[in-house]
Order: structure tokens, then C-alpha cells, then sequence
């Protein structure tokens, strides 16, 4: 594929951090892909080639595991690539997933962060996390990411190696999509008395279907 074949002239002869990103209309494995017919193992292949000829990796991401739908199928189609120069000097960045409007893909966001040494702070995990809808995926994700820089390094080094990049996805995460427990409560609040007074004016189901789906959101942060 032309692509393929200009990404691997591109990486050969560059030094330095790079990524590339957007729509490669291929996916990576089968576990990417609901519905529609089987996806085009040879087609697979030569994309997981080039990202392994070109030294790429995928650091994981936040939102929907499909970038791309339409009727029955979904796809991840679109992702971002990083070389791994790019991941020792932008430790922090950052993919999500948002959500689509109306096109049939998701659009991309790429936060990048340069880490300030001087203003580290110690790790303190938080149980509340165990209570977030995404918290398990965020931790799957970014798990199962590959080990800069060798993903062969075993035993101890490589635990040590995940939970320190799992450290610093937990802080953004807590930090932007958490975000602080105490003003989504308060926010939780004035919307359960918003509901209920607009089903006290109009008691129909569906405006009590919202004051449940309210309360129960409620309940779950004042649990968090």
C-alpha cells in the first residue's frame, strides 16, 4: 500500500519524536471490529507490519473502543501513532475518543503535556475511582499498552515500568474526566430538584424515567 510504504520512507529517515494519526480505514486485530462480514486478514497484516517496521505504538485512549459505525458494524478505524522518541519526551499525552455528530467518525482529540519534574507529587489512589463506569477500561487500556522502550523486559522491571505510566494516566484522568467529587455531587443535586420539579408540573413516565436515571446518579457519586 502506498501509505504503508510512504510512512516507512518517512520513518527511516527522520530523528526525533513524530506521530502520525487519523483515519487508516483498517484495523489492527478482529477485537476491533462488531458485525458485518470478516475483516481482511492479509489487509490486517500489512498495516500491523508497518507499524512494526516503523517502530509505532498505540498508547491506548479514552471514550467509545469504536472510532467508526455505520448500521451494524463498528470499527476502530482511526487512532493515533506515536514513535517511541515521542513517548519518552511527551510522557503525558493523552487520546480521546469523542463522541460523533454527523459524520461516521468519531473525532480524534490529542492532548500533549510536557511533564514538570519540579512540581511531582506523591501517588495516592483513590478507592472512589473503583466506582466510575470507566475506570476498569482505563486501566485495561493502558495495561496492556506496550512497555517503552523494550516491550521484552520481564519480572519486576516491567511491573514497575507499567504502574509508573499508569500513575501518570491515572493523575490526568482524575484531573479531567473524574474531576472533583464534591462539584459533581453539588452539580447531581440541582439536577434531581430541577427533574423533580418539572415532573411535579407534568407527571408523565418519561420525566420520571429521568428523575430515576437522576437520583440513581446521585446515589452512585455519594457512594464514590
Amino acid at each position: 500500500m502506498t501509505l504503508w510504504d510512504q510512512l516507512n520512507s518517512f520513518a527511516s529517515n527522520i530523528n526525533g519524536p513524530w506521530c502520525v494519526g487519523g483515519d487508516f480505514n483498517i484495523i489492527s486485530n478482529v477485537s476491533k471490529r462488531v458485525g458485518g462480514n470478516p475483516p481482511n486478514t492479509n489487509a490486517m497484516d500489512d498495516f500491523n507490519t508497518m507499524i512494526n517496521d516503523c517502530n509505532l505504538n498505540d498508547i491506548g485512549f479514552f471514550g467509545s473502543p469504536f472510532t467508526w459505525n455505520r448500521a451494524n458494524l463498528w470499527q476502530r478505524l482511526d487512532r493515533c501513532l506515536f514513535n517511541n522518541e515521542w513517548i519518552a519526551d511527551f510522557a503525558m499525552t493523552n487520546v480521546e475518543h469523542l463522541s460523533r455528530t454527523l459524520s461516521d467518525h468519531s473525532p480524534i482529540l490529542l492532548k500533549i503535556n510536557k511533564i514538570n519534574i519540579s512540581c511531582s507529587y506523591a501517588f495516592r489512589f483513590q478507592n472512589m475511582w473503583m466506582h466510575h463506569t470507566d475506570f476498569k477500561n482505563i486501566i485495561n487500556v493502558n495495561w496492556s499498552a506496550p512497555v517503552f522502550p523494550d516491550n521484552n523486559v520481564n519480572g519486576m522491571l516491567r511491573l514497575w515500568a507499567k504502574l509508573s505510566r499508569l500513575k501518570q494516566c491515572l493523575r490526568w484522568w482524575n484531573k479531567n474526566i473524574f474531576k472533583n467529587i464534591f462539584s459533581n455531587i453539588k452539580d447531581a443535586e440541582i439536577n434531581v430538584t430541577d427533574l423533580d420539579n418539572i415532573y411535579l408540573n407534568n407527571s408523565d413516565s418519561d420525566n420520571l424515567s429521568c428523575v430515576n436515571k437522576a437520583k440513581e446518579n446521585l446515589f452512585q457519586l455519594q457512594l464514590q
